[in-house]
């Protein structure tokens, strides 16, 4: 039978310019992995087109064991606090992957 993980998927909508950051966070607090998609839309703080890069946004998009997600969060948080604008929402996921590659 086939064994899926259970961890968190933790995606977050934000600013281009803070995508080193929120690697640095990732790999930091101990995230299995991470993507990041050049994203474009619509919401409260108005339409981002992604034509100039302070008009860019980005879809990251990592996921971690459910005992490092608070860690993870609380950084965030701070971010969000000082002023930068991020949406987060996190969702349960199973993870495929071989043996070798699961956490801890």
């Amino acid at each position: 039978m086939t064994e899926l993980h259970r961890e968190k998927l933790i995606n977050i909508v934000a600013n281009a310019a803070l995508e080193s950051r929120l690697v640095e966070i990732a790999i930091r607090e101990g995230a299995t992995g991470y993507t990041v998609t050049d994203a474009r839309g619509g919401g409260a703080s108005g339409t981002q087109y992604g034509v100039f890069d302070s008009d860019s946004n980005i879809h990251f998009m990592m996921i971690a064991p459910d005992h490092l997600l608070q860690r993870m969060l609380d950084e965030l948080s701070v971010m969000i606090r000082k002023g930068h604008h991020m949406v987060v929402y996190v969702s349960n996921t199973e993870v495929l992957r071989k043996k070798n590659q699961a956490p801890e």
